[in-house]
């Protein structure tokens, strides 16, 4: 059985976890970072749609849901090789730390690498979007209210 090629991607977010979890558990708040065009209903079994500020369209389904805590989905492009993608939130000194696996069944090195590279650009926007640092990121998506 052929292992799956898995990145690990984690950041430090200067937000508690009940308003980190809402950039990795909503449509709203992945809208903030992820993708142009989020579609998602947090609930096993929803259908899941990004779009990427590039234009590129992964669809998918959510698989597992722990409210507040983790959110697990599986996607991909009509071209490419599914992958599950898990979000995990968790308490880190005065703030939160967010972690991303992605899993590719049967990836090669390259894939792996690509899906590497893509995710340090998503988890860099997400620090800044957490940040509300640069104004592009306060008017992308719908309003989200991290302090609430």
């Amino acid at each position: 059985m052929e292992t799956p090629a898995r990145v690990v991607r984690s950041v430090h977010l200067d937000l508690d976890r009940d308003a980190a979890w809402r950039l990795v558990g909503t449509a709203d708040g992945l809208a903030r970072w992820l993708g142009a065009d989020v579609h998602l209903d947090p609930a096993a079994g929803a259908a899941l749609r990004v779009r990427d500020d590039d234009g590129v369209e992964r669809h998918g389904r959510v698989v597992e849901v722990d409210e507040g805590r983790s959110l697990a989905f599986e996607w991909a492009t009509d071209e490419g090789t599914p992958s599950s993608v898990t979000f995990t939130v968790d308490d880190d000194g005065d703030g939160s730390r967010v972690t991303v696996v992605e899993e590719h069944a049967g990836g090669s090195m390259a894939a792996c690498l690509d899906a590497g590279a893509a995710w340090d650009h998503r988890m860099l926007h997400l620090e800044v979007g957490a940040l509300g640092a640069v104004p592009a990121f306060a008017g992308r998506g719908a309003a989200l209210d991290l302090m609430a």
